[in-house]
């Protein structure tokens, strides 16, 4: 992350906050609060 200095450490929070909310929708939950241990699956 640093090799990009502040433009690569906003671009990769960018990234991984883009997956969370992602994860969210699929799972059907709009607010982290919703995501409580009955909505985890363990394999």
């Amino acid at each position: 992350l640093a090799a990009a200095g502040q433009d690569g450490v906003e671009r990769a929070l960018g990234i991984l906050k883009d997956e969370i909310e992602r994860g969210m929708r699929l799972m059907g939950v709009t607010q982290v609060e919703q995501l409580t241990a009955d909505r985890l699956r363990r394999r």
